[in-house]
């Protein structure tokens, strides 16, 4: 398998063509008990089943017979949700309107420059906030010394402590996010969007200001500065980035020929795991480089930068609260080294997902070419 480095701020996507002829297939439905699962068979054998609150969806061919007791199934009822693209059986919803978010002024006397006048001092109240590594939806600080994250501006003030990572966790990772991946890129897109939408409401409405205090201490940005790049910058991506799957899944092909075929593209997550690693200084991008791959489908282990350690916590805890499944975003801040050692060598690493200085980038595609040979061009964003 090549892996794939992709440029920031882009998706990571493999693509199939397929050739549809239509038929009619009439389905029985029966349901299974408080599970949410149900079954259906057709003429063809399709065998669909349905899990819990996701709605995620697991279709495989089965030339299984139907039951022989039919007593409780419902005829004509339509097959569970398809597993690719965005449509349901019921309807394909429209997006809510996707708009960049405003800005906020913070001009004096104002509710929001009180608000985040209270929310800095709640927050150095904590100081320093404990950082752990989050896999498989399990937090761990582990017995070794802790590692702090200080102000650039005043380096007396440890503003949080994370450990560092070891190897053993990054292979949990690892093997947690390939599972978690089983049913992540069978979620229907539909139900993904409607996690990364609801978390770009979050901070809107209940952790703008949470968002900005811990960029403010952590990164030295002014409150203008830290407006746009933690709180706006950040919805929008989460917004846009379900908008841009909508746009990416509408490409299909414009003919259907010859008579009585259709065609069509189907856009399938990544056979893997993406490594995403973010940058000291942006607290969006941080926020974007794991969340895009995860709205396609994909699962993600994200190394945040040691100077964003804190901000890049607040927004990991900001998706958990939307209801990001466990796995599907692993959590590990630390050693970049140690990372790099086990991701970069990893026969399922699917793509790197980076934003950072060209040195970092240089160390990152020798250390995958060392183990892919076949790689040549690894596109990135440096700085």
């Amino acid at each position: 398998m090549r892996p794939r480095l992709f440029l920031s701020r882009l998706y990571g996507l493999t693509l199939t063509r397929s050739s549809l002829r239509p038929s009619y297939v009439h389905h029985c439905t029966t349901d299974s008990g408080s599970l949410g699962c149900s079954t259906a068979w057709s003429c063809r054998g399709l065998c669909t089943e349905r899990f819990g609150e996701l709605g995620v969806a697991r279709q495989a061919e089965t030339g299984s017979a139907a039951p022989e007791n039919l007593s409780n199934v419902t005829l004509g009822a339509a097959a569970a949700t398809p597993v690719n693209g965005y449509g349901h059986i019921l309807g394909n919803a429209h997006l809510p309107p996707i708009q960049n978010e405003s800005y906020q002024q913070y001009a004096p006397g104002s509710k929001e420059r009180a608000a985040l006048k209270a929310e800095l001092e709640a927050l150095k109240a904590q100081f320093p906030v404990r950082i752990p590594c989050v896999v498989n939806g399990k937090e761990y600080f582990g017995d070794v010394e802790a590692v702090n994250q200080v102000m650039p501006h005043d380096h007396r003030r440890v503003i949080a402590q994370y450990r560092p990572l070891d190897e053993q966790v990054v292979h949990k990772a690892i093997q947690g996010a390939l599972e978690a991946r089983e049913r992540w890129s069978r979620t229907p897109a539909d139900e993904r969007a409607a996690i990364f939408l609801k978390a770009a409401e979050l901070v809107s409405q209940r952790h703008r200001y949470r968002l900005n205090a811990a960029t403010m201490f952590g990164q030295a940005k002014n409150v203008w500065q830290a407006e746009i790049d933690a709180a706006v910058e950040t919805i929008d991506f989460w917004r846009f980035g379900v908008k841009y799957m909508r746009d990416i899944y509408n490409m299909q092909p414009p003919e259907h020929f010859p008579r009585g075929v259709w065609n069509r593209l189907e856009w399938r997550p990544l056979e893997g795991f993406v490594a995403a690693i973010s940058p000291f200084n942006f607290t969006a991008i941080g926020a974007n480089l794991p969340s895009s791959p995860a709205i396609m489908g994909n699962v993600a282990l994200w190394k945040p930068s040691p100077n964003t350690e804190l901000s890049s916590w607040f927004v990991y805890d900001v998706l958990r609260e939307a209801g990001l499944p466990d796995g599907v975003i692993q959590f590990l801040p630390g050693d970049g080294s140690c990372f790099g050692r086990v991701c970069f060598q990893h026969t399922a690493l699917a793509g790197v997902h980076f934003t950072g200085s060209t040195r970092t980038f240089h160390t990152i595609w020798q250390q995958i070419a060392c183990k892919f040979a076949a790689v040549s061009k690894l596109p990135s964003s440096c700085g």
